[in-house]
């Protein structure tokens, strides 16, 4: 088949022109090929970076190996703090529900005592305000009857006064119409 082209060729381009567009492809053929040592030197980076990559992989499956045993223990730990934390929160109402009642009892103690004192403080201070009641009643009564007594006598010595002032202004008066 090559064989063909180059005949082909030959005959269209003329012998000057086959051999002027050869020269061109091996020219061309050459600047874009690549050397046997060239080809060598490609191959050996090739399997430098082939060797990296095989590295690589490993190091990253080794990597997700570990992420995931350590994605493991902190799910472990997870759970581990999610019972701490339920087993806190369980805690901290079995402990609010004990001081709740702790402060109703207490509450409805002091209520009760309370109450009590004010009932006791009610009844004292009802014996003392009926005792108050009757030692005024007692006062007063003994202060109108000394009032009254006081009167009466005031009214006795007002009258003497009045008679005697009569008398003795109607002697003065005799005395000095005489």
């Amino acid at each position: 088949m090559r064989s063909e082209v180059v005949t082909v060729l030959t005959e269209k381009l003329g012998p000057e022109g086959f051999d002027a567009l050869d020269r061109m492809i091996e020219e061309k053929v050459r600047q874009m090929g690549v050397t046997k040592d060239e080809y060598r030197e490609i191959l050996s980076r090739l399997d430098l970076l082939e060797h990296g990559y095989r590295e690589l992989k490993g190091e990253i499956t080794e990597l997700r190996r570990e992420i995931r045993l350590i994605n493991e223990r902190l799910d472990s730990l997870n759970e581990r703090f999610d019972s701490l934390r339920s087993e806190m929160y369980g805690r901290f109402d079995s402990l609010r529900s004990e001081m709740e009642g702790r402060f109703d009892s207490f509450g409805s103690e002091m209520d009760d005592k309370f109450n009590s004192l004010r009932s006791e403080m009610d009844d004292k201070f009802d014996s003392l305000r009926s005792e108050m009641d009757e030692k005024f009643s007692s006062l007063r009564s003994e202060m109108y009857g000394r009032f009254d007594s006081l009167r009466s006598e005031m009214e006795g010595r007002f009258d003497s006064f009045g008679s005697e002032m009569d008398d003795k202004f109607n002697s003065f008066r005799s005395e000095m119409d005489e």
